[in-house]
């Protein structure tokens, strides 16, 4: 069987041009020789992706941008949320936003660490931003039943993530798969605690109509995943 060596279609013996590509077909190469080039790829890919890395003075500069936005951010909703209503009230959601972000951003551009480091850290360094903010604004004192807890979750669910996009073997579709389902359950954590932090009592609605739609998808693309393609690559499932 002899298949294209541009993007991996197979072609029958009789083909000038592959019909997808158009690449001549004195270019294509057998299954053995495409797997075995496959392979050596695959030996060096991690050296690939540690050049993608972005260097330190790279990583300062992005922070640095990414730092100006937010305080204009935070600025800008203060001002108007103290014009209209002579106090501080719903501005603290997007300050909060804000105060995430610059935690998570300065983590990751200044700690040359484990990801789960940089996300303990930046939940650390987050959450302490929203009981100070809190406290200062004095409002509702949402931090520890809203705030916190969300974001906690939220770091859980994305580190369950990460951790099944590292030891997939094989990513293919199943990747697509494994994130519907850790929005679906991101959804029903939010809905539990907003349920819980306004009506003090927890009646799930739309998470489960979000789970019900979105569960039979990520089982359709796990099907099609292991069983049908057998693990095949994004590229080759695609033609991409």
């Amino acid at each position: 069987m002899i298949i294209c060596s541009n993007c991996g279609v197979e072609l029958e013996p009789d083909m000038e041009v592959c019909p997808l590509c158009e690449t001549p077909t004195n270019q294509r190469v057998s299954v053995e020789g495409a797997k075995a080039k496959h392979k050596k790829i695959g030996k060096n890919s991690s050296t690939y992706l540690e050049k993608r890395e972005m260097s330190r003075p790279q990583r300062k500069a992005v922070w640095e941008l990414v730092s100006i936005i937010l305080i204009l951010l935070i600025t800008a909703t203060s001002l108007i949320n103290y014009i209209i209503n002579k106090a501080i009230s719903w501005s603290e959601y997007p300050v909060v936003v804000c105060l995430v972000i610059f935690s998570y951003v300065s983590s990751f551009a200044f700690l040359n660490r484990k990801r789960e480091v940089q996300l303990l850290c930046s939940f650390v360094t987050a959450s302490a931003l929203i009981l100070a903010l809190d406290t200062f604004t004095r409002g509702d004192r949402w931090a520890l039943q809203l705030g916190i807890p969300l974001l906690f979750f939220t770091n859980i669910i994305f580190i369950g993530l990460s951790a099944a996009f590292r030891i997939s073997r094989q990513r293919g579709i199943n990747l697509i798969a494994y994130s519907f389902l850790a929005a679906a359950l991101l959804c029903v954590c939010v809905e539990t605690i907003t349920d819980n932090y306004i009506f003090n009592h927890i009646t799930l609605t739309w998470s489960l109509i979000v789970c019900a739609c979105v569960i039979p998808v990520a089982a359709v693309l796990l099907f099609m995943h292991f069983r049908l393609k057998k693990g095949r690559d994004l590229n080759k499932t695609f033609h991409i």
